[in-house]
């Protein structure tokens, strides 16, 4: 079964994910730090709607049983 601690742990682990994928994305060029920073903001937002989206679903799910 699902806590929230399992949604936080899944979070942190793709949000994790994303910021490595970023860093590496960025490492072959000369970027901005304000571009560096706009990319992890957007990364950060997707990752905790997403998060949000899916344990809202998850709650839903709970209360119909």
């Amino acid at each position: 079964m699902k806590t929230f601690d399992t949604f936080y742990s899944e979070y942190r682990d793709r949000l994790n994910s994303s910021v490595q994928e970023i860093a590496s994305e960025m490492s072959g060029g000369p970027y901005s730090p304000s571009e560096f920073a706009g990319k992890l903001i957007a990364a950060n937002q997707m990752v905790t709607l997403d998060t949000l989206r899916l344990y809202h679903q998850w709650l839903s799910e709970q209360s119909e049983e």
